[in-house]
């Protein structure tokens, strides 16, 4: 059911998944720091909320979990606990978070695509008339991204990668950590292939019959095709010039 399925997100993709990661103590010099006391606190509060809200749907688990998170009376049950209410929340924080989240698994897939390893430091610059610079913590930690600028216009004499989330533009410098031949040759390939691709829309679009005969969702879909692939043309090009 979808109450099933929103409590499952909210526990192993959004406290499991990231919330856990980044409250994740670091390690400095082969040594993994301690977890801050009001930290501790608040996850431990956290978890005793996620385990009331899971509690009906895996009684005998979240039961178990909840006598040890400490020390309770005898007698005592989770079954007899008040549900979490709603305190309210923050909106805009929330919208930055998510920002955030994508920013990352952006980057993360970057790293993938070009083998750059996740211990490799990157600098990353952004351009946006509204960056939350609230989340950019967030962003150095789980990208490992420990120089985040944001600037009015991208360094273009920089050989990288840009990539939006949402209206957010960022840019990735890679000179030093690609092979600029083989990366130019790889996205002059992708060029041809997607001009390729384009040809034939233009050529279905441009066939009267077609256009008389098809259904009306048909031909819109090729039409958002042809501005689809259009719009990855010029993305693909415009990193290529980056790149010359």
């Amino acid at each position: 059911s979808d109450a099933v399925m929103t409590v499952y997100k909210l526990f192993w993709d959004d406290f499991c998944s990231w919330y856990l990661e980044i409250i994740k103590p670091s390690f400095n010099d082969g040594v993994q720091e301690s977890i801050d006391k009001s930290t501790y606190d608040a996850t431990i509060s956290f978890f005793d909320s996620l385990l009331k809200i899971l509690h009906p749907i895996m009684p005998f688990i979240t039961e178990e979990l909840w006598q040890n998170i400490e020390e309770r009376q005898e007698g005592e049950t989770i079954m007899l606990q008040q549900m979490p209410r709603s305190s309210g929340h923050d909106e805009k924080l929330i919208a930055a978070f998510d920002k955030a989240i994508e920013t990352v698994v952006s980057i993360r897939a970057l790293r993938q695509s070009k083998n750059i390893s996740p211990k490799e430091p990157l600098k990353v610059q952004v351009k946006s008339t509204y960056y939350p610079t609230i989340v950019t913590p967030v962003i150095a930690k789980m990208a490992n991204v420990p120089d985040l600028q944001v600037v009015e216009e991208f360094d273009t004499t920089l050989a990288g990668q840009a990539f939006m989330v949402g209206t957010i533009e960022y840019f990735v410098p890679l000179a030093d950590m690609i092979n600029l031949e083989e990366e130019i040759a790889k996205i002059e390939a992708e060029i041809k292939r997607y001009q390729g691709f384009l040809k034939g829309v233009n050529a279905k679009l441009a066939n009267a019959a077609f256009i008389a005969n098809a259904p009306a969702k048909v031909v819109a879909l090729e039409r958002k095709k042809l501005s689809d692939t259009t719009t990855k043309i010029e993305t693909l090009q415009a990193r290529l010039a980056t790149m010359k």
